[in-house]
C-alpha cells in the first residue's frame, strides 16, 4: 500500500536504509528459501551471477546448494580483488553449507579439487564417520555473540566438512556422528559461515540469519 502524504518521508527513509543483499546464484542454489527467510522490511535483494560485486551491495550471500565446479568458476580468482575490497570496506559475506566451504582454499568434493575464495586457510574434505550428515543437530557456539542459540537444533545436509588451518576461526561445533566433531560455524571480522542451513532451521535459524 502506498503511503499517505504524512508518511512519505518516513517511507522514503525506510527504503533508503534497507540493506542490499547480493545473492550468488549460479544454478541449483536454494536462493528462494534464503530470500524467504530474510526479513523483507530490512533488506532488498540483487541476484549475482559471479563475484563481481556492484558498489551498492551491502551483504554478499553464498547460498547452500549447488555445484562446486560452477560456484568455483563463478567466484573465480579474477574477482578476488573485488571480494577483498568489499570486505575491507566493512561489508559482510555470509556462506551457507557449500557457500561456507567455498570460503576456504579448495574443496576435494571434485576431482580435480575446485578452487575456493581463500578467505580462510584450509580445505573441504569428505566426512570420515558417515557418508552424509542429514537432519537436525545441535550446535555448541563458541562465539559469545551467538551464545543465546547454544544448544538449539539446526538443519544439516552435507557429506563434506571444512578443515580450517586456524582454529580461532571456529565459532561453533557439532557432531556429525558420535565421534566426528566438525566446525559448524566459522567467522572472522565480517565473514560468517554456517555448515547448517539457517534458512531451513525454523524459528532459531531464521532469527540467527536475520541477526547477522
Amino acid at each position: 500500500m502506498a503511503p499517505g502524504p504524512d508518511e512519505n518521508l518516513a517511507w522514503g527513509l525506510e527504503l533508503v536504509s534497507k540493506l542490499n543483499v547480493g545473492i550468488l546464484n549460479v544454478g541449483g542454489g536454494n536462493v528462494l528459501s534464503v530470500v524467504n527467510a530474510i526479513e523483507k522490511k530490512y533488506c532488498r535483494f540483487t541476484e549475482l551471477l559471479d563475484a563481481r560485486i556492484p558498489s551498492n551491495i551491502d551483504v554478499l550471500l553464498l547460498p547452500g546448494v549447488g555445484s562446486p565446479q560452477r560456484t568455483s568458476a563463478a567466484l573465480g580468482t579474477k574477482n578476488a580483488a573485488d571480494v577483498w575490497s568489499f570486505l575491507n570496506s566493512g561489508k559482510k559475506i555470509i556462506g551457507i553449507c557449500l557457500g561456507m566451504q567455498m570460503l576456504f582454499e579448495r574443496t576435494y568434493e571434485t576431482d580435480p579439487p575446485s578452487v575456493g575464495m581463500s578467505l580462510f586457510e584450509g580445505t573441504t574434505e569428505r566426512l570420515t564417520s558417515r557418508p552424509f550428515h542429514i537432519g537436525w543437530n545441535n550446535v555448541k557456539f563458541i562465539d559469545e555473540r551467538f551464545k543465546k542459540y547454544d544448544g538449539e537444533h539446526f538443519y544439516f545436509n552435507h557429506g563434506y566438512r571444512v578443515h580450517p588451518k586456524d582454529d580461532d576461526s571456529i565459532a561453533g561445533l557439532s557432531y556429525a556422528s558420535g565421534n566426528e566433531l566438525i566446525p559448524s560455524v566459522i567467522t572472522r571480522g565480517s565473514i560468517f559461515g554456517f555448515q547448517f542451513h539457517p534458512e531451513k532451521s525454523q524459528i532459531a535459524g531464521k532469527a540467527l540469519l536475520n541477526e547477522i
